[in-house]
This record gives structure tokens, sequence and C-alpha cells, in this order.
């Protein structure tokens, strides 16, 4: 699905990001791997990603060990 997105005739970049800088995506990303579903869609944030999404806005800095 995505490589016939790319395909198009379109200015793409792609950019690799540390889990450190997005936990809120790294969050989303590994509740999906753990999940039977095909496609999730939240009204509300789910309230284990909340504190990640207060940490993101504070701007909290995860150094990477």
């Amino acid at each position: 699905m995505y490589q016939d997105l790319l395909a198009l005739d379109w200015n793409v970049s792609l950019q690799h990001t540390l889990r450190e800088a997005n936990f809120c995506a790294d969050w989303v990303a590994k509740y999906g791997a753990n999940h039977v579903d095909s496609f999730i869609s939240w009204l509300n944030s789910p309230s284990e990603l909340i504190p990640l999404l207060s940490a993101d806005v504070m701007g909290v800095v995860h150094v990477r060990s």
C-alpha cells in the first residue's frame, strides 16, 4: 500500500526518529503490534498514553541509554 503511494510522482522524504524522541508513536506501534485488529480508532486517548502525551507537550527530554 505505502509502496504504491511512494511510487507516485511526489517529492517525499522519510526521516528515522529514535523511540526516545517520540514515546507516543512508540507506544502506539507497540499497542498495534500486540493487537489483532487491522484498524483502531480512538475518540479519546487511551489512559496509558495520556502521561506520554503530557510529557511530550511539556517538552520532556528522554536520554537514550
